[in-house]
């Protein structure tokens, strides 16, 4: 019994060495590679929210957009919403644009806009810009407002979404740019800053090479 204990001291040790060793190493580069893809999924931001169940039916769509350099005449979009999101309006930060659209014969339409300042891919209650106008009782009418870009907005694209729906002669337009289910149709575009330097220069350079 007494010859042993050496081994049996020895068998713990070890165990107790390999217990440690793990304790001590670093993470394998795979599981710091998993973490890291795991952590960064979790702070990727939501893609832009595609309202449902929208109709058309009843003239109640945007025939055209508008704004900033784009003007856009469609039709009713697929399920009410359109991407023309490579339609891309330039702008400037700190100045008003006019924009109109116009909408269909439908029931007194009400069209909202809404700008993702922080392009943080969605529209917060800050940033939407209020009623464009709104229409008449079977009557195609082509309504105008002004949007306002904050004068420390920073280069780069912004989204614009524009929404029409029939609310109605005595109730406001819709101020959620999600809302599903509404007799309506919502249209997205891309404003853009665009970046200072070449762009005014002096000499004339842009856009050549140099």
């Amino acid at each position: 019994m007494l010859a042993a204990m050496p081994l049996l001291a020895f068998g713990q040790n070890a165990a107790n060495s390999k217990l440690s060793k793990k304790q001590v190493l670093p993470i394998s580069k795979k599981a710091i590679h998993a973490n890291a893809s795991i952590k960064a999924t979790a702070n990727a931001p939501a893609a832009y929210c595609v309202p449902v169940d929208l109709s058309c039916s009843d003239g109640v769509l945007i025939t055209n957009v508008t704004v900033a350099g784009i003007n856009n005449t469609s039709d009713c979009s697929p399920a009410g919403y359109g991407d023309y999101t490579a339609m891309q309006g330039q702008i400037v930060a700190g100045q008003s644009y006019p924009i109109s659209v116009t909408v269909g014969s439908g029931w007194f339409e009400r069209v909202s806009a809404w700008i993702d300042f922080d392009n943080s891919q969605s529209f917060e209650a800050g940033e939407f810009l209020g009623e464009i106008g709104s229409g008449s009782n079977n009557v195609v009418s082509t309504l105008t407002g002004n949007i306002a870009i904050p004068s420390t907005l920073a280069s780069g694209s912004y989204r614009l979404r524009v929404m029409v729906s029939a609310t109605g002669s005595s109730n406001p337009a819709v101020s959620d740019a999600c809302a599903d289910g509404n007799y309506g149709e919502v249209e997205d575009y891309t404003l853009v800053i665009a970046p200072t330097g070449c762009l005014t220069a002096t000499e004339g350079q842009y856009p050549s090479a140099t």
